[in-house]
């Protein structure tokens, strides 16, 4: 049937437009639930934002030439495209670099062709974990760090591949999708359904997301350098006060431009004039000796030779 997908986010564009990209693979697949794993783990839906979050663009790992029970051999076979919060499980997108793994991809594809099950196993790292009362740990600010096409995944057949997606020389994408029912049982041939997506891209949308990315990356270098320059004055107004100095707000309002403009060389060498200007200046408005010397003859006499040695 034909859909036309309205492009939300930057990444989805750049997941859309590479599917004109023949050199890449599509493949969609459920990540995770937010129900504990043959492990005794699992992830709650309130920290799913933060594993879609920290997984976008990370691998899709396999073994070269098979799919292994478990990780050990898993290698980069493609990067995650996308990944969509549906409240109870994460559905994902990969491409698959299908010119340097060509024979794992048509393997892939066959798999999925003959409705032969693929499962997925995710990587991750945490900071923090609950055990609730039931022996479950419930992982805390998870961080993606790969998704991997396993045989024996600790979700069993609730995390699988839905699909593999071959471009046609026609120009039309080819999805079989498999449906898995609630219950997290296999389909079977009376359940599955199959989905044939004709990708359009509306041309003032392309336009309007890449203005959007430009802004943003405009945005990001403003914020930067603002940044830097505010970590920059602050470091310098501490070394003023280090070095006796104290300015008001108005002060180093006036003079920030002037100070941030230095190179830290420059900075060094006029605070340490500074310094040096302050010390002669409170060198020379002490009182002169005018005790007199034992020649002097006269209260004028006195005064000039007290200021002749304070001007020495």
């Amino acid at each position: 049937m034909e859909k036309k997908l309205v492009l939300e986010s930057r990444i989805n564009f750049i997941a859309e437009a590479a599917l004109e990209n023949p050199n890449l693979g599509w493949m969609e697949f459920i990540l995770t639930d937010n129900q504990p794993n043959d492990n005794k783990q699992g992830i709650k839906s309130e920290a799913f934002a933060g594993l879609i979050q920290s997984g976008l663009f990370m691998p899709l790992k396999m073994a070269l030439g098979e799919i292994q029970q478990d990780h050990s051999e898993a290698r980069p076979l493609g990067t995650i495209a996308s990944l969509e919060d549906q409240t109870e499980k994460i559905f994902g997108k990969a491409a698959i670099w299908k010119l340097f793994r060509a024979n794992d991809y048509k393997m892939l594809l066959e798999m999925s062709s003959k409705k032969e099950p693929i499962n997925i196993s995710w990587e991750l790292s945490y900071t923090e974990s609950d055990i609730d009362e039931d022996g479950v740990e419930w992982l805390g600010d998870p961080v993606l760090t790969a998704a991997a096409i396993v045989g024996l995944p600790a979700y069993g057949n609730r995390t699988p591949v839905l699909s593999v997606a071959s471009k046609k020389d026609e120009g039309e994408t080819d999805m079989t999708e498999k449906k898995v029912p609630e219950s997290g049982e296999p389909e079977t041939e009376e359940t599955k359904t199959e989905v044939v997506v004709n990708v359009s891209v509306d041309a003032e949308e392309v336009k309007s997301l890449r203005k959007q990315v430009e802004d943003l990356e405009e945005y990001k270098e403003t914020r930067e350098t603002e940044d830097a320059k505010a970590s920059m004055l602050k470091q310098r107004i501490g070394m003023f006060a280090e070095a006796g100095f104290d300015f008001t707000d108005e002060e180093i309002e006036t003079n920030e431009l002037v100070w941030l403009e230095l190179s830290d060389e420059a900075f060094q060498s006029m605070l340490k004039l500074m310094v040096n200007i302050k010390q002669t200046k409170a060198a020379s408005t002490s009182v002169p000796d005018v005790s007199g010397t034992p020649e002097s003859t006269s209260n004028i006499d006195i005064v000039r030779e007290g200021f002749r040695e304070m001007k020495q």
